[in-house]
Parts: C-alpha cells; sequence; structure tokens
C-alpha cells in the first residue's frame, strides 16, 4: 500500500489478530548506510479495545484499510488513525460477497460489494456500492453475470478501480474490472496461461502502475509471475520464473483457503 507520504509499505497480517505495516527508509545522512525497516503495529483491535473482533477480509486501497466484519464494515487509515464504521443491511453475508474499495476521487471513496450466484448458496447475484463519506448505499441494477470468481478471490484496487480474477464458465480465466462512474463490469484481458483449478494464482500490484499475476503449478510447483501495464493494450510479460525442488504450495487445496491471508504481494 501506498502511505500519504509517498512511501510504499507491505501490510502483514497472520492467523491472528496483529496486523503490522512495514516499510523502508533510507539513511539522509550517509547513502552508503544500509536503508533501515521501519515496523508499524497498526493491530485492528486497538480501535475498539473492549471488544472481541471477527475479522473476515482486510482490502487496501491507496493507503486505506477496508474491514469485513459481522455486519458492519470499517474504513480505516491506519497511519493517520481515522476510522469510519459502516452498517450494512440484512442481505449481508460475509464469505458470500466480495469486496474492493476504490474511488471516483481522492475526496469520494467508495466500496465495492458483489456476488455472483454461482459463488453463493442458494443466494441472487447482487452488485451495491456504497459512499464512505455518506455511509449510503445504492443497489446497482441491470448487471448480469455471465462468469463467477475465481478462487481464491483475488480481489485488489489500482489507482482507485477494483480488479478481480474471474472465470467464464468454459473455465478461461480473465482479469475485470469494475468501473465507478459507468457503474459496470469490464473485462480487461484474459490470463497469460490456462486456468487449472488446482495451481494457486493470485492478482497483485507491480510498481504502482501495473497488473501482475502469479500461478504456482501444483505438480512442479514452479511459479511464473506475469505484468500487465493497466491502461496500455501490450500482451502479458513473463517477469520471473522460480523452479525450487519440492517447494511448497502457496496455499492448499480451494476447498481449504484461508481468504484473509496475503498470498502474493509485491512492490517496487
Amino acid at each position: 500500500m501506498h502511505s500519504y507520504s509517498g512511501e510504499h509499505r507491505f501490510i502483514l497480517t497472520d492467523r491472528g489478530p496483529k496486523i503490522s505495516a512495514v516499510g523502508i527508509e533510507e539513511q539522509q545522512n550517509n547513502v552508503d548506510d544500509p536503508p533501515s525497516l521501519i515496523v508499524k503495529d497498526i493491530t485492528l483491535t486497538k480501535v475498539r479495545p473492549c471488544e472481541a473482533i471477527k475479522l473476515y477480509r482486510a482490502v487496501h486501497c491507496d493507503g486505506l484499510l477496508l474491514y469485513v466484519m459481522e455486519n458492519q464494515l470499517l474504513v480505516r487509515n491506519p497511519l493517520l488513525k481515522e476510522t469510519t464504521w459502516i452498517k450494512c443491511g440484512s442481505d449481508f453475508h460475509q464469505r458470500d460477497d466480495a469486496y474492493s474499495l476504490g474511488y471516483l476521487s481522492h475526496c469520494d471513496f467508495r466500496i465495492l460489494r458483489f456476488r455472483c450466484a454461482s459463488n453463493s448458496r442458494n443466494r441472487p447475484s447482487r452488485v451495491e456500492v456504497c459512499e464512505v463519506a455518506s455511509k449510503t448505499w445504492k443497489v446497482i441494477d441491470n448487471i448480469s453475470f455471465d462468469w463467477f470468481l475465481s478462487v481464491p478471490l483475488s480481489i485488489l484496487s489500482l489507482r482507485g478501480t477494483p480488479y478481480c480474477i474471474g472465470l467464464r464458465e468454459d473455465h478461461t480465466a480473465f482479469v475485470q474490472s469494475y468501473d465507478f462512474s459507468g457503474e459496470r463490469f469490464q473485462p480487461i484481458d484474459d490470463l497469460p496461461f490456462s486456468y487449472d483449478e488446482m495451481n494457486p494464482i493470485a492478482l497483485e500490484i507491480y510498481k504502482g502502475d501495473r497488473l501482475s499475476v502469479l500461478e504456482q503449478c501444483h505438480k512442479t510447483r514452479k511459479i511464473c509471475i506475469w505484468v500487465k501495464h493497466w491502461l496500455m493494450l501490450t500482451s502479458w510479460t513473463k517477469l520471473v520464473v522460480v523452479d525450487i525442488p519440492e517447494f511448497p504450495l502457496l496455499y492448499p487445496r480451494p476447498s481449504l483457503i484461508n481468504f484473509y491471508e496475503l498470498l502474493f504481494r509485491q512492490k517496487r
């Protein structure tokens, strides 16, 4: 994620409640000295210390974090310690719904919440957008799904636009974005490899202006990472291949995936 000072920071989580922001600080006085690693505790329990908080998912966008909890959401600037609590309606479901945080402008942050019928337990498809400043929800009509979300739910926000990996009925995988101004989903490009549900995949941001996708072969354990500029029409470029014998899978089989873990995060 980016802090408002322009630094690059990583958000690290584990299976417990602890959340940390890790940054790199260069030495100003002596350029020959190695940079320092700065770790800042931004654990969510400090927001309401007397309450036990069950966190289902965490999404980041330009320095802000969106926490998905039971029947409520929290938008938080962990560095400035600013928080906004948002209630959800009766149709809210933590596991069936997918979330992303984005904006039309830096003064107009919005939450995207949606689900595809094929990803839920007999629950109809639904798309909603919340204006964070007013805490008001709007149901987006006239959106039909001819795709469903891949596993894991690789959803991110790049320059205020949500992106995710979708699957068509023929099991071809592609990158999909959501346009807040046009209130519609837009396919971006097919993934640069044939989708295999047994292979771990993850979508992330590379160098602040490019999408990156990771795939690991469940048989050979080889890892490949491709990158693509968010606006340019160029094809995917293979960035790196990691081939280490007996390297562990990045996560277990899809039915056992913990959606709250950060599967792949690379920023430079």
